[in-house]
């Protein structure tokens, strides 16, 4: 396809060279007047009527462009009504009772949440619930720059454009967050990137305001509380917007999870009234090598278990999409994990599962009860998709050399049903301070004992 907005740029800045005689680099000098200056750089020399002729022609590709853009903007807004149908089909389908051919047609089971408080945390407003004045920001504000996301005021409507491919959590955060200020704001949110693996293909384009009650003020403190730049891209760093959007989060994934499971024939995975999920982002890229991963003391999970809590699945994607990373350290890890509620809990089955990336991510969203390990952005997004009961670890170390780290906005305020704690972690500041050596490709059989004890004994 001809690109218009190179072309024109192009155009643009030939048509800045002022005076005409400016010299411009090679790649523009070929099929124009070839004289030289003293020098012999080249240069332009044009007629007015040259001139003339080229702003008109600007001028075209401009008016080109703008129709090229309500029509793509017409067919977002078309695939949007079709992926709505698709997911309400596949809602009724879900509701009618459990039926076989529903379930053997949709290739997927819905699962209810642990209980109906969590699930009444999360539901759609109403009509008459929200209070309309709460979409106002202040008078005279303006948006912050947000990097990858735009807020346009005079066309209500939040834009926000990325990555196609790479590590799912880091490709969700501009969506999600822009998708979360635009709710806050009763704003339309347009995304202009684009995904091309698994369900996030079905994430839509165009997402209509009302899946929560609008709060400009949020928006307003997300600008002053994230000044920085990285906090933009990497935006499940940022404790504000995408915090007071949960509801928008669930219902766009989840729809987005049914309707590619269905697509691909494949069955999301199902959970058990008592079915708690552990996360275990433990890799050798984050275990006692980043500032912001670190395995949780195991008493961590025994303290907030759930009393109905009958099964354990600890999520490790080494047996999984992310087998090929193995790190010996980190299966000790969860083979200690295993040994500790063994002995503790005798009554629960611990059980280590994993398999494609939609299906880890499909197990951290829907599980009744969830705990996301440290600062996995890919447990960030599948865990605020989930309806149930969630637990957080802080968001990073607060006593790490990190300017925009403190207890408040490591811990920040979510729901009822969803918790980041402050809990014991082994960050590798902690395990500095007990003598451990960092970073290592092999960590010796000594440190990783140590390492173990530590989960085993701390609290």
């Amino acid at each position: 396809m001809f690109n218009f907005v190179s072309f024109a740029a192009s155009l643009l800045l030939l048509l800045s060279a002022g005076a005409w005689g400016r010299t411009i680099p090679e790649s523009y000098a070929g099929g124009f007047d070839d004289r030289r200056r003293e020098g012999g750089a080249p240069h332009l020399r044009f007629q007015e009527s040259e001139r003339a002729g080229l702003l008109q022609t600007l001028r075209e590709l401009h008016a080109k462009q703008q129709q090229v853009k309500a029509q793509q903007l017409q067919l977002l807004n078309q695939e949007s009504t079709l992926q709505q149908q698709e997911h309400e089909l596949l809602e009724r389908l879900h509701g009618s009772g459990g039926s076989n051919d529903a379930a053997g047609l949709a290739g997927t089971r819905a699962v209810a949440p642990a209980n109906a408080a969590a699930g009444a945390a999360v539901l759609q407003p109403g009509q008459g619930q929200c209070d309309p004045a709460l979409a106002q920001p202040p008078p005279g504000w303006q948006p912050c720059s947000m990097r990858y996301i735009q807020v346009n005021m005079a066309t209500r409507e939040v834009t926000a454009n990325f990555v196609s491919s790479g590590p799912w959590g880091n490709l969700l955060a501009p969506y999600f967050q822009g998708l979360s200020l635009a709710q806050l704001l009763g704003f339309r949110f347009v995304y202009g990137g684009g995904f091309v693996d698994g369900f996030l293909t079905k994430l839509p384009r165009v997402v209509e305001p009302g899946l929560v009650c609008p709060n400009a003020t949020e928006v307003v403190r997300a600008c002053q509380l994230c000044q920085r730049m990285d906090l933009w891209e990497f935006t499940m760093n940022c404790p504000a917007g995408w915090t007071q959007a949960r509801a928008a989060i669930v219902s766009v994934t989840r729809g987005a999870i049914q309707a590619w499971a269905a697509e691909n024939n494949k069955t999301v995975p199902a959970f058990e009234q008592g079915d708690v999920v552990i996360q275990v982002r433990c890799a050798r890229d984050t275990l006692l090598a980043h500032p912001m991963f670190g395995p949780s003391a195991f008493s961590h999970y025994l303290k907030n278990l759930p009393a109905d809590t009958r099964r354990l699945f600890a999520v490790y994607a080494h047996h999984g999409h992310n087998s090929p990373n193995v790190y010996t350290p980190c299966d000790r890890i969860v083979e200690a994990m295993g040994r500790y509620f063994n002995s503790r809990r005798p009554d629960l089955q611990f059980s280590v599962v994993s398999g494609e990336r939609w299906e880890d991510f499909a197990r951290l969203a829907y599980a009744p009860t969830l705990f996301k390990d440290s600062c996995s952005s890919f447990g960030h997004w599948a865990g605020l998709a989930n309806a149930g009961r969630v637990f957080f670890t802080q968001m990073g170390d607060p006593t790490a050399d990190m300017p925009f780290r403190d207890l408040k906005f490591v811990t920040p305020t979510v729901d009822a049903t969803f918790t980041f704690v402050n809990t014991t972690v082994l960050w590798p500041a902690v395990a500095q301070s007990l003598g451990m050596r960092l970073d290592q490709d092999l960590m010796p059989e000594e440190q990783i004992s140590r390492v173990v004890q530590w989960l085993e004994t701390s609290r």
